[in-house]
């Protein structure tokens, strides 16, 4: 894509401002009607080193109320995140209902990154956009706009800015070597971005390419194709694809909670977990969705496997055990090797009674099925804690 893309001709200064007055006036009314009509909207900049990511999201997030919007600024994973699914952090920055989440850098920067340093080859980098792919549709097929957004910059351009940076005491630090060795190899680099680019140019999520040689045309690029791509999406909400029209068939995808941890976050067949023979396979925790895993596995005490239900039993929102993921359940159980079940659904009426009836289903196998336990948690105070609670409590007791 980027070989083959003409920088769009610049008006004039005049035309400029207008528009981009008007373009900023425009988000500053779309932003009530993406609240009211609950749209999530993931925007990611991407782009060279120096491109102006972070200047321009400071410029555009000035036209939208503070309480609508988060911004992440992406670096390189920490250990603690490379012991998790590779979208594990990027799942964590997706917005809510009716509010903007923007990226600063995403997982593009992460995966041209990884090629470019020889980790990501062949087969490796096959499955990662398979990964990615997968989980752009699963977004926009679960109604996010989804709008991806990729600065363009000479190579000339990159090294006077980063010259200039490079020479001002206080923005020295902006630059890094990164940068520097993107700049050194500015056409290896960009034809690494245009294979990317071109692969993962969805239908329901294109990319848009943004000349960012000059900062106020930039900003009405960026806030024209944000302001564009609300109005179309919500134009089209009723169909599959959000922003263009859907001419072609598509397989349905299922909701994001509905999906098993190692479809959705990992670009390997099986995620880590699944993959580690050393994980106890006579024991499965039984969680709601995958962020339950997650939180497990922080604390590095469990070693068996899980199961994800896709949600609880909630007659009130027309949820019946048929649309969880229970046959795959007892599928499991039938095997023979699983000892213990352990029912890990919230404490609440729903998942109680999921528990419960799960309990039913499990017992006349032979199979243990236990709950977690509750009680005061640690830190607490008996004085603020209310009868159920203390009630359990006393029922968990175990021997010091």
């Amino acid at each position: 894509m980027l070989k083959t893309w003409v920088r769009p001709a610049r008006p004039e200064e005049s035309e400029c401002k207008q528009r981009l007055t008007a373009a900023r006036e425009r988000l500053e009314k779309l932003q009530l009607e993406v609240k009211a009509a609950g749209l999530p909207v993931l925007v990611l900049v991407e782009g060279w080193g120096a491109a102006g990511k972070g200047s321009m999201l400071g410029r555009i997030i000035q036209n939208i109320d503070p309480r609508f919007f988060t911004v992440t600024s992406m670096s390189a994973p920490t250990v603690e995140e490379g012991r998790y699914p590779f979208l594990y952090r990027y799942v964590k920055a997706i917005p809510e209902a009716g509010k903007f989440a923007f990226l600063d850098s995403g997982w593009m920067d992460q995966v041209v990154r990884e090629r470019l340093r020889g980790e990501l080859e062949g087969k490796a980098y096959a499955r990662r956009l398979q990964s990615v792919l997968r989980f752009e549709r699963q977004l926009t097929d679960n109604g996010y706009l989804v709008l991806k957004l990729f600065l363009q910059i000479s190579r000339k351009e990159q090294k006077k800015r980063l010259d200039a940076l490079a020479d001002n005491p206080d923005t020295a630090w902006r630059v890094s070597e990164n940068d520097r060795w993107q700049n050194r190899h500015y056409e290896e680099c960009k034809e690494m971005f245009g294979d990317y680019l071109q692969a993962t140019n969805l239908p329901g999520a294109p990319w848009y390419i943004i000349d960012a040689k000059e900062k106020k045309w930039c900003e009405v690029q960026m806030l024209e194709t944000l302001c564009s791509a609300i109005d179309t999406a919500r134009k089209n909400a009723a169909l599959a694809v959000p922003l263009l029209q859907n001419t072609f068939p598509l397989v349905s995808m299922p909701k994001l909670a509905q999906v098993d941890l190692s479809q959705s976050l990992t670009d390997e067949e099986l995620c880590p977990i699944c993959r580690d023979e050393s994980r106890d396979r006579t024991t499965i925790c039984v969680v709601e969705n995958s962020q339950d895993v997650l939180a497990f596995e922080r604390t590095r005490e469990y070693k068996g496997v899980y199961h994800v239900l896709g949600g609880l039993i909630s007659p009130m929102d027309g949820i019946g055990p048929d649309q969880l993921a229970l046959k795959e359940l007892l599928r499991r159980v039938a095997e023979g090797t699983v000892q213990e079940v352990i029912m890990a659904t919230n404490p609440t009426v729903e998942g109680e009674a999921t528990a419960m009836y799960i309990a039913r289903l499990l017992k006349p196998m032979g199979i243990r099925v236990s709950r977690l336990a509750y009680g005061i948690p640690v830190g607490g105070n008996l004085e603020y804690a209310d009868e159920t609670t203390l009630f359990r409590a006393l029922q968990g007791r175990s021997e010091i």
